[in-house]
């Protein structure tokens, strides 16, 4: 057994990441009396109406009403892809609580705040838009001391709705908001504010137990593949690939990065990546291709810029990519008059591109997906291409035929290349792997459980370990957990190969 080609990848185990894993941003502590002192206030009161008293007692917020009124207490500076959390360990009757977001862009600020109101003993959702209310969706929900409110932001205008039952998220509502969409321009959200929104129709008390702000992983996953040297070889550190992978929202979706450890199913939401192509648009783009080039001391990058006319982007940076949140400066994929398929220039479409360098023929490598014209341009084939240069000067070498694929990645194997990818929608789960440098002929990746796939993500990652090397394939399904996107995604498949005897050649 020589090459993937001749490999049998078997189930290891499948996940579905909903919304568990998360990067903190920001969040409130409850456990001093910053209220009543005044040597620091680190969670300024933006606004307040009636007669309102506040505690930070036993390491929760109280606040309690003598009738009609309000507060406003900041929690942070807002940020356009965040997810805020606020829970209540016990509300009156008539009382509201959520999170306010105020643009504080003068002359045009405005502000929105979504929350719930309980009343005879259940729960509403609401939104209010610069003093307008209304429910969000009409649906009543138990209340229960404890539960959450969870709030996604994204693309500025976009917002989802979810409850926290102890263990249970249960998705509640979803609006979009038009005049909000400026919010994720970085002049705007670096000004703008986000805070605890605590309300009563009459007399009554709040506890908040909980407030905070964080990056989560979405409801699903899509898009996988690792970061990798130059050559094509997976980075590892201390036992642990670094990921890229698409977090999917109900309308959005933006580009995480996760670390895994391959023998097991741990993974961990490290970092998010938002791309600015030159508008100051904090955007939420998918599908990178991120390397380390060890000759230059540089990252580079290629992504799918759909928010700027779904064309290919390019950029290089000094920094590590894959902890925390980075913005990264795009360059767009320059366009050509008159070009056809075969040309190296920029057309409606592309997608999930992915780049390597071979030293010895001192060429660097791409492969686009692209719609093709030969076909009609509903089809998509992979395109391949080499330079002397990773972002220009690319000439066409091969094509794929036949299949509509997408989601192909170069895989290194010993002193081998590969390219595996997703192959057509009416299979359960067909991946098509070609030579690196000859996309004219298919063969299939040969597994044991035919699903996860309908034409999902060909990644093969090799993996030393110990004294051998195994051959880990990470996948998706297409499960539809959106309500609106249809092209949502849900399941992650893992799946792992023979190992390879000692003294195989890396």
């Amino acid at each position: 057994m020589n090459t993937i080609k001749d490999m049998i990848f078997k189930r290891k185990f499948s996940v579905n990441l909903y919304k568990n894993k998360k990067l903190s941003l920001a969040e409130m502590s409850f456990n001093k009396d910053w209220i009543s002192t005044d040597r620091g206030d680190p969670y300024p009161l933006l606004s307040k109406s009636g007669d309102i008293c506040e505690s930070t007692e036993g390491n929760v917020y109280t606040i309690s009403s003598a009738g009609k009124g309000g507060i406003k207490r900041l929690i942070c500076q807002h940020f356009p892809y965040a997810t805020y959390e606020i829970t209540a360990e016990d509300m009156s009757e008539e009382a509201m609580l959520g999170i306010c977001i105020d643009t504080n862009e003068k002359p045009d600020s405005r502000t929105i705040s979504v929350y719930i109101k309980k009343s005879r003993g259940r729960i509403m959702l609401y939104r209010n838009i610069c003093g307008e209310e209304a429910p969000v969706n009409g649906e009543i929900f138990d209340y229960i001391p404890g539960m959450s409110l969870v709030v996604t932001t994204h693309h500025g205008s976009q917002f989802d709705l979810y409850l926290r039952y102890g263990r249970q998220l249960k998705k509640a509502g979803y609006f979009n908001e038009t005049g909000f969409e400026n919010l994720k321009n970085e002049r705007i959200f670096r000004s703008s504010t986000a805070s605890v929104y605590a309300g009563f129709e009459e007399k009554g008390t709040i506890t908040v137990s909980k407030a905070e702000m964080y990056i989560d992983c979405g409801m699903s996953q899509a898009d996988m593949r690792p970061i990798r040297y130059e050559d094509g070889r997976p980075i590892i550190e201390n036992g642990r690939i670094f990921l890229t992978m698409t977090s999917r929202l109900e309308w959005q979706k933006y580009q995480t990065v996760y670390s895994w450890n391959p023998s097991t199913c741990d993974f961990a939401l490290e970092g998010a990546i938002f791309f600015d192509m030159g508008d100051g648009e904090w955007c939420g783009d998918v599908a990178s291709s991120i390397i380390y080039d060890r000759n230059e001391g540089n990252w580079k990058i290629w992504m799918c810029a759909f928010s700027h006319g779904h064309v290919l982007g390019h950029a290089v940076t000094e920094n590590d990519p894959r902890f925390g949140i980075n913005v990264i400066d795009i360059e767009l994929m320059e366009t050509k008059e008159g070009s056809t398929d075969t040309d190296f220039a920029a057309k409606i479409n592309d997608e999930d591109p992915d780049m390597y360098y071979d030293a010895e023929d001192k060429k660097w490598y791409m492969s686009i997906c692209r719609s093709d014209s030969e076909d009609n341009d509903s089809h998509y084939s992979y395109f391949l291409f080499e330079s002397d240069k990773p972002f220009e000067g690319y000439r066409f070498i091969s094509k794929t035929s036949g299949d509509a694929v997408t989601g192909g990645s170069f895989i290194k194997t010993g002193k081998k290349r590969f390219f595996a990818c997703g192959a057509n929608f009416d299979q359960r789960a067909q991946y098509n792997i070609y030579d690196g440098k000859d996309f004219t002929k298919a063969e299939r990746i040969k597994c044991d459980f035919d699903d996860g796939g309908f034409r999902g993500w060909g990644t093969v990652i090799p993996v030393p370990c110990g004294t051998r090397t195994k051959y880990m394939w990470i996948t998706f399904d297409r499960h539809n957990s959106s309500e609106i996107y249809n092209w949502s995604y849900g399941n992650l498949y893992v799946y792992e190969a023979d190992v390879m005897n000692k003294g195989y050649e890396w």
